[in-house]
């Protein structure tokens, strides 16, 4: 079945930039245009939120990178009046430890950034009952699948995939394929 545009599922369309900032957008700014000197603000963001000391450890290596970053700076030599730098060792270097901290502090950024504003949206969805009420289902399928897998016989007595059966037990409508009548399947 074909979708129009207008009928595009929410996850799909494009967020503006505001809102993909106040969703954490805002972690990989600092860290870019800052050029990594600030990079430990998103991880000490995240400490604080998920109170983990793995993070919190994380934090201060990336304060200790922004520290050094500025030392750096302040020991590269200014450039000559004919524009070329005295000494250029200590601008590769610098250069080159900005570069690792931006790649490495986004990547690592990433998986902060889904479980810090991740539990933020998921609540927000729980909210509307229709999406508590298939994820509630959603668990009690899980469940019947590790009772059935374990206990297949204890399974078949509470018709555990069987929705054409008379049955007490909510097993959030799963459906055994091998023994559920075709006209239950289709």
């Amino acid at each position: 079945m074909a979708q129009s545009a207008n009928d595009q599922p929410a996850a799909t369309t494009k967020r503006s930039i505001s809102d993909r900032l106040s969703h954490g957008g805002w972690y990989f700014a600092v860290t870019v245009y800052t050029g990594g000197i600030f990079a430990a603000v998103p991880f000490w963001h995240a400490a604080r939120r998920l109170n983990r000391p793995a993070v919190t450890r994380l934090a201060l290596v990336y304060t200790g990178l922004g520290v050094l970053l500025m030392v750096l700076m302040a020991l590269t030599p200014p450039p000559t009046p004919d524009g070329t730098s005295g000494d250029s060792t200590i601008g590769t270097i610098g250069g080159m430890t900005v570069l690792a901290v931006v790649i490495v502090g986004c990547l690592q950024l990433r998986g902060l950034r889904r479980e810090v504003y991740g539990q933020r949206v998921a609540a927000s969805a729980l909210a509307h009952p229709a999406v508590a009420q298939a994820l509630a289902a959603r668990q009690r399928r899980v469940e019947a699948r590790e009772l059935r897998a374990s206990d297949p016989a204890l399974a078949r007595q509470l018709g555990i995939g069987r929705p054409d059966l008379r049955r007490d037990y909510d097993d959030g409508g799963l459906v055994d394929l091998n023994t559920a009548p075709a006209s239950v399947v289709a």
